[in-house]
């Protein structure tokens, strides 16, 4: 099997590869000039790199997110991150030899393992009504949580990456609790749980569990909304108490904490803005480490968007 890990492509800068990618986003553009050129985004278990296709024709008018290809490209450097100029493009052949699970970017956990540890978490929630609740959300999405990552691109946009950010999140909260113990057990891990659960209907997830696109309920709804509904419907379901409800859903509901990200109201519980607090900094954490996985010490990554395109440093290793 032809392939380079995206990891190492910055080392290889000027020189021209040939590999197998999956294919996370492709769109015909126009130039300034008037002239088409495919946009691309590759991916491979150790990372995502864009990539630039200046010749269209039929065929790459006709790629789509989630295959598997084949590129000859030079590896380029614009504006400080990695860019491949593709070439040759073309699908895998019969006499290919492909190991996938080189090509998909997934959680390092086992999801099994990862649900365990969700579902153990609940059963800890006393409040019997609100485990109940928490319960039938997972219960309507268990198959699909098991693979579904947690963003289009951004953190934890792998395979099983939305219970990685779980239960990143629940081993932080529990350490929470130790430091604020009169913060809730039983609504701070219900928060955690069910916060992001509307992502699994936001976008649409490929076999391999990687996102292509949003899908129309997360482009007209979004996530957020999708939660505090799913957590409706639940409780009217099981007939939970309203006011129980109610407040998971202003847990959901608050999560991003302001407006410009896309939550209507601030956190107004403590677990509330517990909740809001652990999930920015799993997101940041994650960032912070998947830039700077292959960085050598004393160097900067490439820009990260999601932090405003800054530069991340890797400190230099010293002696104790």
């Amino acid at each position: 099997m032809d392939y380079i890990p995206i990891d190492q492509l910055a080392q290889l800068r000027g020189s021209q590869i040939d590999s197998f990618y999956l294919v996370r986003s492709i769109e015909v553009r126009t130039s300034k000039a008037g002239k088409e050129y495919i946009d691309l985004k590759l991916s491979d278990a150790t990372g995502e790199v864009a990539g630039k296709c200046w010749d269209v024709d039929d065929f790459r008018r006709k790629l789509t997110a989630g295959e598997t290809v084949k590129i000859r490209a030079l590896v380029e450097e614009y504006m400080g991150s990695t860019q491949l100029n593709v070439k040759i493009i073309r699908l895998p052949e019969l006499n290919d030899e492909l190991d996938m699970s080189k090509l998909v970017p997934s959680a390092p956990d086992d999801p099994e393992a990862m649900l365990g540890q969700v579902l153990e978490a609940v059963a800890g929630i006393k409040l019997l009504p609100l485990r109940y609740l928490v319960e039938t959300l997972i219960d309507d999405k268990k198959e699909a949580l098991l693979m579904a990552p947690a963003a289009m691109s951004m953190h934890h946009a792998v395979r099983s990456g939305l219970l990685m950010h779980t239960t990143t999140m629940l081993r932080a909260g529990l350490a929470m609790l130790a430091v604020y113990p009169k913060l809730s057990y039983d609504w701070l891990v219900a928060g955690i749980v069910v916060h992001d659960l509307g992502k699994i209907e936001e976008m649409v997830v490929g076999p391999i569990g990687l996102a292509s696109e949003y899908s129309v309920d997360g482009q007209l709804i979004g996530h957020i909304t999708r939660g505090v509904v799913n957590i409706a419907k639940a409780a009217d379901k099981i007939d939970c108490d309203p006011a129980i409800a109610q407040v998971l859903e202003h847990m959901v509901l608050s999560h991003h904490e302001v407006p410009e990200f896309g939550s209507p109201k601030p956190p107004q519980t403590p677990e509330a803005e517990m909740l809001q607090t652990l999930d920015r900094l799993d997101a940041r954490m994650y960032d912070h480490f998947h830039a700077l996985a292959g960085v050598d010490p004393g160097e900067f990554s490439g820009q990260v968007f999601s932090m405003g395109r800054r530069k991340l440093y890797a400190p230099p290793e010293f002696e104790s």
